[in-house]
């Protein structure tokens, strides 16, 4: 046989491989390409559950201070207190003392 002429089997082996690897090099892409779209897709999705408990914690936390205000304002304890029955007393505060106060008697 000649030397520059190549066999059926020698020019397939040739061809080949270089399609093997890049059959490979597609496939590793591939894969890499759907780890890292579910990696973003998770992220996202842990980003929006955090943002939306914010912001139901920041709307509670405004009803607790409207809540806070209206128990320091002095004309709503009167309120209460004569919605309740109680005594009026002159210069209330606060219907509950601070713990504070309450476990130095």
């Amino acid at each position: 046989m000649h030397p520059r002429i190549r066999t059926h089997a020698a020019v397939a082996t040739t061809i080949t491989w270089p399609a093997y690897a890049l059959a490979f090099i597609a496939a590793a892409c591939l894969v890499y390409y759907i780890v890292q779209a579910n990696l973003l897709a998770a992220d996202t999705w842990r980003l929006r559950a955090a943002q939306d408990t914010i912001a139901s914690l920041k709307t509670e936390r405004d009803e607790l201070t409207a809540s806070q205000a209206q128990l320091d304002d002095r004309t709503s304890l009167e309120a209460i207190a004569t919605a309740h029955g109680l005594i009026p007393a002159e210069h209330v505060e606060r219907l509950v003392q601070p713990d504070a106060v309450a476990a130095a008697r």
